[in-house]
């Protein structure tokens, strides 16, 4: 009997053993790779709580389901790899990323019905939490919108997390506009170089939704940033490693007084760069280069997108995922977050500034609980209170992923919808496509 009782509890004590001291091992690996939370001056062991510890490991162990989506990844790749259908690798802009061009499968370049110009463009800003993707998981999605929107469309890469951050990623979406308007290749495509929709999911979304706000809210457009206090190293508590609001609303300002030559604007493989011209006439051109931006978006189109900083952190931290998202970091700490928040920026435009939004299109899933539908919720009654035209559409069973994934290929559940919704909103518009 003793012998019973005795291996009976060692048989409890190993299991406690592995319930416990697995789930924690892997949040402490976890937190090792990404950081421990006191990088940003919380309690360092709030990692190791026992309410968050299991949290996190439900979110491993639901990242089993992605295992749905290995089908498609095979599609996608093999797509990619052989697709001669796309113009891929044009690099771009300041920062030195690539994009990939998408044309519809009937268009010839020496076809000269499609050089007049009818075609919108439609720029595709993928998602990943502002730390992960890459344009080659698109390219299936670019030749889909293509051949259904009628339109040309463009997938940049663009400079995540660690390599930038977000005053960055929104440079790169503002040069891969530069770079439609230059481009004569995708003029020979048959589009309209200042017909340009901005169709961003997740991330994506927040990304095209900022930088339509930031256009309309300046005289000039985005500057070159300087590295990233987190880039150098440094505390992200000292007092004056935070900018204040009127600091960050001047930080690319703060560059014009050392300005010695004029900012260089990468377009393709031609340099725009004149060395001869001084910082004054440099600013007004950039000024110049500003309006022509915002006057060729005709549209944006936010897919699931997180367009509230700080409610998404707080979404975050109730997952108890918030110390691994790049998130925080790509946005320059929790102080500056109603910095990058167009919810919170498009209230501060005044009427003048409004006007020269585009219209809006939100489309999210309601089971979204990756991003909960409050986000596209709040940012669509934001948009109306300043009379900025907006339309909201949910998706009652739509997640997160599944509602831009599908749009790859017809015949999967949202795609139909998808499709059908884009095409809808960009005729009431008057963004009129090639297909009838």
């Amino acid at each position: 009997m003793n012998r019973y009782i005795e291996n009976t509890m060692q048989m409890i004590a190993k299991t406690a053993v592995l319930a416990l001291g697995i789930p924690y091992l892997i949040v402490i690996a976890a937190n090792v790779y990404h950081g421990w939370p006191s990088s940003r001056g919380e309690a360092r062991y709030k990692a190791l709580h026992p309410q968050r510890v299991y949290k996190q490991n439900y979110l491993i162990l639901e990242q089993a389901a992605l295992l749905k989506w290995f089908p498609l990844w095979l599609k996608w790749n093999q797509f990619y790899r052989s697709s001669d259908e796309a113009s891929k690798d044009h690099t771009y802009g300041r920062n030195g990323n690539a994009l990939d061009i998408w044309k519809p499968d009937s268009i010839s370049t020496s076809d000269d019905g499609e050089k007049k110009g009818s075609k919108p463009v439609v720029v595709f800003i993928y998602g990943g939490a502002w730390g992960s993707g890459h344009k080659a998981m698109y390219g299936l999605l670019g030749q889909s919108l293509a051949n259904s929107l009628g339109c040309v469309a463009v997938i940049p890469n663009y400079s995540t997390y660690p390599k930038g951050t977000a005053p960055d990623m929104l440079h790169d979406i503002e040069d891969t506009i530069h770079f439609i308007q230059a481009s004569d290749l995708i003029k020979s495509y048959g589009a309209d170089v200042n017909n340009i929709v901005l169709v961003g999911h997740s991330a994506g979304a927040h990304l095209a939704a900022q930088l339509v706000v930031n256009l309309a809210n300046s005289t000039k457009p985005l500057k070159h940033q300087e590295p990233s206090c987190i880039e150098q190293g440094c505390d992200t508590n000292s007092e004056t490693d935070h900018l204040d609001r009127s600091d960050f609303e001047n930080l690319y300002e703060k560059m014009d007084s050392n300005l010695e030559e004029s900012e260089k604007l990468y377009i393709g493989d031609r340099d725009l760069y004149q060395s001869s011209i001084n910082a004054e006439s440099s600013l007004n051109n950039a000024e110049s280069s500003y309006h022509k931006v915002i006057h060729s978006i005709k549209g944006v189109v936010g897919i699931g997108g997180p367009y509230h900083i700080m409610d998404h952190y707080h979404h975050e931290t109730w997952r108890g995922v918030e110390d691994f998202s790049p998130m925080w970091r790509a946005m320059h700490g929790l102080e500056n977050f109603d910095q990058f928040s167009p919810t919170v920026t498009v209230k501060d435009l005044d009427k003048d500034q409004t006007n020269k939004l585009p219209s809006f299109l939100l489309i999210h899933g309601a089971k979204d609980t990756t991003v909960p539908i409050i986000s596209s919720e709040k940012f669509a009654d934001a948009l109306s209170s300043m009379d900025v035209p907006v339309t909201l559409k949910v998706l009652v069973d739509g997640g997160h992923a599944e509602i831009a994934l599908d749009m790859m290929e017809s015949g999967r559940t949202f795609y139909d919808p998808m499709i059908g919704i884009l095409r809808d909103w960009m005729k009431t518009n008057g963004i009129h496509t090639a297909v009838h």
